[in-house]
C-alpha cells in the first residue's frame, strides 16, 4: 500500500487523469455554491413564523438542501472514482443510485455522531467548553473525512452498504489505515494552519494581491495533498 507521497508520484505519472479530476472537483464546488445561492434565495423569500407549519416547511427545505448536496457529491465522486479506476485498470464500479444510498446512510450516521459530540460538549463547564469544543470538532472532522473516504472506496469495490459502514468504522482503528489516517490528520492540520496564516496576512496587509495569491497557493497545495490522500484510501480498499 502506497503512502500519500507514493500516491502523489502516481498522480504525476497520470497527469491527464489528475487534471480531469481537478475539473470534476472544481465543478463539484461550483455546484455546491449554486445550491447555497439558491437555498439562500428561497430562505429570504419565505416568511417563517413561530408555528408548526413554518417549522415543517423549514425542516423540509433543510432536508432538501442536504439531500441535494449528497446527490451532487455522489455524482461527482462517482465520476472521480471512474477516473481512478481507469488509472489502476480496474473494472469495479457501482450505479449512481447505489452510491447515493450509501452516502445517505453514511452522512446520517455521521450526523448522529456530531449530535452526540455537540450534546457532550454542551454539558461541560464553561471554562473548558471552548477547548473541548475545538477538540471535539477536530475529532469529528477527522472521523468525517476518514469514514467518507474509506466508505467510498470500499463500496466502490462492491461491498454491501452494511459491510461498507462496518469497514468504515474499522478503518478508524485499523493498523492497515493507521498511516493514511495519520497523514490525513497532518494534511487537515496543515491546511488549517496555512489558511489561518494566509487570513492573518490578508488582515495585516489589508487584502493585498500578494496575500490573496499566497492563500490561493496554500489552498492549491492542500488540494494536491488531499488528491494524493484520496488515492491512498482507494489503494487500501482495493487491497482488502
Amino acid at each position: 500500500m502506497k503512502t500519500t507521497i507514493g500516491s502523489f508520484k502516481l498522480l504525476l505519472k497520470n497527469k491527464n487523469i489528475f487534471f480531469t479530476t481537478i475539473a470534476l472537483d472544481a465543478l463539484f464546488f461550483v455546484s455546491l455554491l449554486s445550491i447555497k445561492v439558491i437555498s439562500d434565495y428561497f430562505a429570504k423569500s419565505l416568511f417563517f413564523t413561530a408555528d408548526i407549519l413554518s417549522f415543517i416547511v423549514y425542516l423540509t427545505l433543510t432536508l432538501l438542501y442536504y439531500i441535494s448536496v449528497i446527490l451532487v457529491y455522489s455524482y461527482f465522486s462517482m465520476q472521480v472514482f471512474k477516473k481512478i479506476n481507469f488509472m489502476f485498470k480496474k473494472t469495479e464500479g457501482r450505479k449512481f443510485i447505489e452510491l447515493f444510498s450509501m452516502n445517505m446512510v453514511t452522512v446520517s450516521i455521521l450526523s448522529l455522531i456530531y449530535i452526540f459530540l455537540a450534546y457532550f460538549v454542551s454539558g461541560l463547564k464553561e471554562n473548558i467548553s471552548k477547548t473541548a469544543s475545538l477538540a471535539a470538532f477536530s475529532v469529528f472532522i477527522l472521523i468525517f473525512y476518514v469514514m467518507l473516504s474509506s466508505s467510498q472506496t470500499v463500496f466502490w469495490k462492491g461491498s454491501s452498504i452494511k459491510k461498507t459502514i462496518k469497514s468504515s468504522f474499522n478503518a478508524l482503528v485499523s493498523k492497515k489505515y493507521s498511516v493514511i489516517i495519520l497523514q490525513s490528520f497532518l494534511i487537515l492540520a496543515f491546511t488549517a494552519l496555512l489558511v489561518n496564516f494566509a487570513y492573518i496576512l490578508l488582515e495585516l496587509e489589508q487584502n493585498s494581491s500578494q496575500s490573496w495569491i499566497l492563500e490561493l497557493f496554500f489552498l492549491a497545495l492542500s488540494y494536491v495533498l488531499f488528491s494524493a490522500n484520496r488515492i491512498s484510501f482507494y489503494e487500501a480498499a482495493m487491497e482488502q
